[in-house]
């Protein structure tokens, strides 16, 4: 028997808060390449683990758990 997580399916808002934040920030001290890099790495996150959650497949634990090393 597979236990949705639905709890933690909506907590992944926060990601995309992540997203919007660093969008919101007008001067970083690092490349424009990098910052769009950690603008699509949040966003992907977001997606990938609110599948993980969603659906508890090993293919969204393995999406979730890629993005959360490509951000480390």
């Amino acid at each position: 028997m597979k236990i949705y997580e639905p709890c933690n399916y909506v907590s992944n808002i926060a990601y995309y808060h992540a997203v919007s934040r660093i969008c919101d920030n007008p001067s970083w001290n690092m490349d424009t390449s990098f910052v769009n890099a950690q603008k699509r790495s949040f966003a992907n996150l977001a997606m990938g683990s609110s599948f993980k959650h969603g659906s508890d497949t090993n293919a969204g634990g393995e999406f979730d758990t890629t993005m959360i090393a490509v951000i480390a």
